[in-house]
């Protein structure tokens, strides 16, 4: 091809003339097109962090699930009404005021790993029992506080919770040697033979203003931690209440050692009511730690972990959980039975060894 000069004809603007705009017409569309696909990849990103954060922190759930059937959530039924009103202690039949409906409320799952799931969370339970522990081994405690300083505090925010012969003050009494303030004796008692030192608030804290109890335990709790900086495992004991007049109450128990023992459960909060407890994992991991130790030795004991929208302010250690030890239609003697062998576990936890109690014995003498 030869070469040729190719000339253009550009005309040119007269002085002061704007070039000639281009049409919205064209333009529109294309800014909305880059708009869409900018607005897109913002929201797909969000997505994909969001399910990045789920499968991190929730874990496969949705797997065990259907693996192993017991596994998904377990709540417990409401128990049929028994024949009779009444229930058997040490010392034969002991007859109340009020309909009694005895019941098994124990988890069925393996390990023990079940929850009743009160918030919108899923957390991977065999993930986090197979985490490691949140609180230190006691000889490591020994090493940096001495050992005589206390590693556990149990304290009571609804100490006035009493047993079925407080029935007619509605389960409710400020003897502490009858209501939850004795089972946090017993539980201290346990573990002092076990050479852990303990704190144990008795204040009643929800005798004057029920509304105000967990601000006024909370307040006390906060101030002993401050003063033992070596505590790290904290315990609110409570008991449930289960029924209602008309219905009869609800008696959770067990027989251990040939003697009626109440059951227990773990109470464990999460920030989903608002709180800034973020950490609320590793006390579940302490709870799901406790609760596999329990449930491997007497698979009867324990009752589902309720995992609760409110905290509890158990963000004061990732070692503080309530425990509830029975019901208000249980027997004081069933609810310190449970509290004594709760503790000997716990001793063995702390320790991370057998603590070489004798959980019979204590029973016993403790508690018969």
């Amino acid at each position: 091809m030869d070469n040729e000069n190719i000339i253009i004809d550009i005309p040119m603007l007269e002085e002061g003339e704007k070039p000639p705009k281009k049409s919205l017409r064209r333009t529109a569309p294309t800014v909305a097109a880059i708009l869409f696909l900018v607005f897109s990849l913002i929201i797909h990103s969000a997505m994909a962090v969001k399910a990045v954060e789920y499968l991190k922190n929730e874990g496969s759930q949705l797997l065990f699930s259907f693996l192993i059937p017991d596994f998904a959530v377990s709540e417990p039924l409401t128990p049929p009404l028994p024949e009779g009103s009444h229930v058997e202690d040490g010392d034969g039949e002991r007859e109340y005021d009020f309909l009694i409906r005895e019941n098994d409320l124990s988890t069925s799952a393996e390990y023990g790993l079940s929850l009743t799931n009160e918030t919108s969370y899923a957390p991977d339970l065999y993930l986090l029992l197979g985490s490691d522990r949140p609180g230190a081994v006691l000889s490591e405690l020994d090493r940096t506080y001495g050992k005589d300083a206390p590693k556990v505090l149990i304290y009571h925010t609804h100490a006035t919770e009493g047993y079925a012969d407080t029935y007619g003050t509605g389960f409710r009494t400020t003897d502490t040697e009858r209501n939850v303030v004795a089972m946090g004796e017993l539980i201290c008692r346990v573990l002092e033979k076990a050479g852990i030192p303990t704190v144990h608030l008795t204040e009643l804290f929800d005798s004057e203003d029920w509304s105000r109890a967990y601000d006024n335990s909370n307040a006390k709790v906060t101030e002993a931690l401050k003063r033992y900086p070596s505590i790290k495992y904290v315990f609110d004991v409570h008991r449930d209440c289960i029924g209602n007049d008309g219905e009869g109450y609800v008696s959770a128990s067990t027989t251990l050692f040939e003697k009626s023992v109440a059951q227990l459960m773990f109470v464990c909060g999460t920030d989903e009511g608002g709180s800034g407890h973020r950490d609320w994992r590793s006390n579940l991991t302490t709870a799901l730690q406790l609760q596999s130790q329990i449930f491997e030795k007497h698979p009867s004991l324990m009752r589902p972990v309720n995992l609760r929208r409110a905290s509890f302010y158990q963000d004061t250690s990732p070692c503080s959980l309530i425990l509830e030890c029975g019901t208000c239609a249980n027997t004081l003697e069933e609810a310190g039975r449970g509290a004594v062998i709760f503790a000997v576990f716990l001793a063995d936890y702390i320790k991370g060894a057998d603590a070489g109690l004798d959980t019979e014995a204590l029973i016993d003498s403790l508690c018969p």
